[in-house]
């Protein structure tokens, strides 16, 4: 640990990549962590939440509630795309649900709804995935400006939101190319 007692980041690592919300914590640690690529899988960067007037105030009087109720919302979908993962995943995926922290994530949501990733130049060379269900976390509006900005920014809109479950194989693919400098 530094003098100040705190941890200190890794160093020297070839390539970070964030998930989801995922996306979101790397966007904020990037410029710690310097690594030599940042990669963003369909990154949480701006939540469709409401924040303001009577809809924001309701929604976050009991966000575990309202959260819940969005989440139903995609449920159908997600469920659908799941039941075609292999065996071993959906069982991965299931202990994962488990254990997921909702407080945690509740936290998350309410810091990215309010205080979301604008559009800036990246600390690294960083490069942007987003599947066919990216609006929910990155709008075409900030896809476009960070692109503006010097972002890499790629798709796979065939699939979705957890590309990397649901066809591991195009999403490496697709990371082999970044990396490799294709």
């Amino acid at each position: 640990t530094p003098a100040g007692g705190g941890v200190q980041a890794p160093q020297g690592l070839d390539v970070v990549v964030g998930h989801s919300l995922g996306g979101a914590v790397l966007a904020a640690a990037v410029e710690r962590l310097k690594p030599g690529h940042a990669v963003y899988l369909d990154p949480g960067f701006q939540l469709g939440l409401p924040t303001s007037g009577l809809g924001g105030r309701l929604f976050w009087a009991v966000p575990s509630l309202s959260l819940g109720v969005a989440a139903l919302l995609t449920a159908r979908a997600n469920a659908a795309a799941r039941k075609h993962y292999p065996e071993r995943t959906q069982r991965l995926v299931a202990d994962a649900v488990k254990r997921f922290d909702r407080r945690m994530a509740t936290g998350v949501f309410r810091d990215i709804a309010f205080h979301p990733v604008a559009a800036a130049r990246p600390a690294v060379p960083s490069t942007v995935v987003l599947s066919r269900d990216s609006r929910a976390v990155l709008p075409e509006t900030l896809a476009t400006a960070l692109m503006g900005l010097g972002w890499d920014v790629r798709r796979l809109p065939q699939l979705h939101h957890d590309m990397q479950l649901q066809d591991p194989a195009a999403t490496f693919a697709l990371l082999r190319d970044v990396l490799l400098g294709g």
